[in-house]
């Protein structure tokens, strides 16, 4: 498969920050630095992806991403990742159910931008794409919760609640 997503089980931080506001600090502070990453495999290169640093960081651009590709049939969309471990350009085109994403990768955790960019565009559609990021999602939400966050406390905690919800199936490796 050219693209899927491996969510793997990472350990909660176990405690919450009062101070934080916002989804992307809720989930930084909700995950430990050394825990198990996701990992995003594009064109059969693995890709880690940080809970702490990663998931956080991309978290709100991913949410607004994936509910346009669950609400509208067609379009257009660009998103800058702006994670310096998960840093890409994705310049996304979509009719109907058919999903092409052109990618600029800037930095990647183990140096691969090279072969990323090198690897062409991404074709497959927008349900299997959508898909993918569910169970990364529902960790991410769990962290939260079991570190004590509640979704009328933190912005953007039910839009990722909710999205969750919308997203109609599970990525390859959760089937």
């Amino acid at each position: 498969m050219d693209f899927l997503i491996q969510a793997s089980n990472p350990k909660f931080a176990g405690h919450h920050d009062d101070g934080d506001q916002n989804l992307d600090e809720a989930i930084e502070s909700s995950f430990p630095l050394e825990t198990e990453s996701a990992f995003l495999v594009w064109h059969h290169i693995p890709i880690a992806l940080s809970y702490k640093y990663d998931i956080s960081v991309i978290a709100v651009d991913l949410i607004a991403l994936l509910s346009k590709l669950l609400r509208e049939p067609a379009g257009t969309h660009e998103v800058e990742w702006p994670s310096n471990t998960f840093h890409a350009r994705w310049k996304m085109i979509w009719n109907g159910e058919g999903l092409t994403i052109e990618s600029d990768w800037k930095s990647v955790v183990g140096g691969l931008e090279a072969q990323l960019n090198a690897s062409g565009q991404l074709r497959l559609s927008k349900k299997e794409f959508v898909s993918e990021w569910k169970e990364v999602l529902k960790r991410t939400i769990e962290g939260l919760k079991s570190n004590g966050y509640e979704p009328h406390l933190i912005v953007g905690m039910e839009d990722l609640a909710q999205l969750i919800d919308k997203i109609p199936g599970v990525g390859l490796l959760y089937h």
